[in-house]
Formats: structure tokens, C-alpha cells, sequence
């Protein structure tokens, strides 16, 4: 065969100088792709159904036929009404004053997305919720003012959607 010879390979070393460390860089490569292409086969899968089932909860997010999900409107249901006395009563006729829960957690979440991202059906909700929860007697409830500004980007004044 003309002089040629052919090179022996022990077992510890790799095959052919190097092949070994190619193979796993071609496999964490192989992974990578994978995991991106995870990454975008579920945003894909996402967005296609935003298309289909097009609301989401205001508060968690999850898709739903309601503005807000029912685990949410329990979990809301459950917040402990919060009244405060109101220090300058005689002055201004209101003696307390009251709110449908602490603001954080998924009240918090739903009231950014109200302000931020028109999620102006919750209104409804929360204001039905609110009312459910204040005690029987004569009330008023009186939304906080909106700068003419902030009117102008939201398109809506999200305390008195809540109060209507």
C-alpha cells in the first residue's frame, strides 16, 4: 500500500486530536438550538391563542372568557375589606372611607393593568366586588380625580369606571 501508515488510536486518548470536545460543543450547540427552539415554538403557540381566545385575566394573566378569572375573583372575594376613619370628618361629611383590599398581590396587579394596559372591563368587577363587600348603609362612593393628561393616555378614568 505504498508506505502509508495508519495512526493508533489508544483508548484514552480522544479520536483523531480533539474530536471528542467538538462533539460536545456540537451537542451544547444542539441543545442550545432546541431550547430557543422551545423558546419560540411557545410564544408562537402564545400568541396564536391571544388570537383564538383573545382575554386574558387583568390580574393573573391566564386566558379566560372573563376579564377576570374566576380563581382571581375568589381570591379578591376572600381580601378583607379595609375601612379607615377618616381624621377631618366634620368638614368634609365622609367619616370613613374604604378599600376593596390592600393594594398589592393580584389587586395591585389588576389596578396597573386598568391604569396601563385598558383592561377597562375589570372595572366592572372590582366596583361590583367593592360594592358587595360595603356595609349596608348610605354610601358614596367618589372616584379620585384623573389629571387631564393622564385622562388623555389612558382614554379613561380607571377609578370611575370602577365606581360606576
Amino acid at each position: 500500500m505504498g508506505g502509508a501508515t495508519m495512526p493508533i488510536l489508544d483508548s484514552g486518548s480522544p479520536p483523531l486530536g480533539g474530536l471528542s470536545s467538538s462533539r460536545a460543543l456540537a451537542a451544547d450547540t444542539l441543545d442550545q438550538a432546541r431550547s430557543r427552539c422551545r423558546r419560540v415554538l411557545a410564544r408562537a403557540w402564545a400568541l396564536a391563542f391571544d388570537v383564538l381566545v383573545p382575554i386574558r385575566c387583568a390580574l393573573c394573566g391566564s386566558h379566560d372568557r372573563r376579564p377576570v378569572c374566576a380563581l382571581c375573583t375568589r381570591t379578591l372575594e376572600a381580601l378583607p375589606l379595609i375601612s379607615r376613619t377618616m381624621r377631618a370628618a366634620g368638614r368634609s361629611g365622609v367619616d370613613r372611607i374604604y378599600a376593596l383590599g390592600a393594594y398589592d398581590g393580584a389587586l395591585r396587579a389588576g389596578i396597573l393593568n386598568l391604569k396601563f394596559r385598558n383592561c377597562s372591563a375589570a372595572a366592572r368587577i372590582l366596583g361590583r366586588l367593592l360594592g358587595r363587600k360595603l356595609p349596608r348603609v348610605p354610601w358614596v362612593v367618589v372616584p379620585v380625580p384623573l389629571h387631564a393628561l393622564r385622562l388623555r393616555e389612558r382614554g379613561y378614568n380607571q377609578a370611575e369606571a370602577i365606581a360606576e
